[in-house]
């Protein structure tokens, strides 16, 4: 019996051939699953800070003073969301490497907004601060009570009195009750993310 082995060696090179490319695929798909999934849990973070309750915890509420923006004209009243602009320097970053890849996801820097300006803030508020009130602090902040209209109940809460040495900003923790609400699912949602992918 003659035996073509040209014949099989071309099959096997055919066949080693797809085994490569699916497990490319897999590589490639599997990565994607896992940063369609950290994108996902980036918006639900950004959600949920802008709601005033990332994993569900809620802040505690802002100042009098707290409730108002500085603008060129004086002060503006904001919506009542404790950090809801910090929660646009929110993102996601994916280092590949060999086999897969690490994907960081909050206040990071290589996310693209995110910076240290914005990181170290973020750190302050998640763990609270006291903020010292000199004199110079005091006269500013009477200067922009005097552009809220007199009958404003909260023109008052800009005139310092002497006695009040600091401010005090609770703790509001982002990270940690939206990790604890949340992470139980990411691996679920990675599983099935891949598996969307592959089919």
């Amino acid at each position: 019996m003659i035996v073509n082995l040209k014949g099989f060696e071309r099959d096997a090179l055919r066949a080693k051939r797809q085994l490569e490319y699916i497990d490319k695929k897999r590589v490639r798909l599997s990565k994607k699953a896992a940063w369609d999934v950290a994108k996902d849990k980036v918006k639900l973070l950004k959600k949920e800070m802008r709601q005033g309750a990332p994993g569900g915890a809620t802040y505690p509420k802002l100042s009098n003073i707290g409730l108002f923006d500085v603008i060129q004209s004086g002060l503006k009243r904001k919506r009542g969301k404790p950090l809801n602009r910090l929660a646009k320097h929110v993102s996601a970053y994916m280092t590949p490497r060999q086999g897969g890849a690490t994907i960081e996801a909050g206040f990071v820097k290589k996310g693209g907004r995110g910076s240290n300006v914005y990181i170290n803030l973020a750190k302050l508020h998640q763990q609270g601060f006291k903020s010292q009130i000199s004199e110079k602090r005091r006269r500013y902040f009477a200067v922009l009570g005097k552009t809220l209209p007199m009958r404003s109940k909260f023109r008052k809460f800009f005139f310092i009195r002497k006695a009040t040495k600091y401010f005090e900003v609770p703790a509001r923790p982002i990270i940690d009750p939206f990790w604890e609400a949340h992470s139980h699912t990411i691996t679920h949602d990675v599983k099935a993310r891949y598996r969307a992918l592959m089919a």
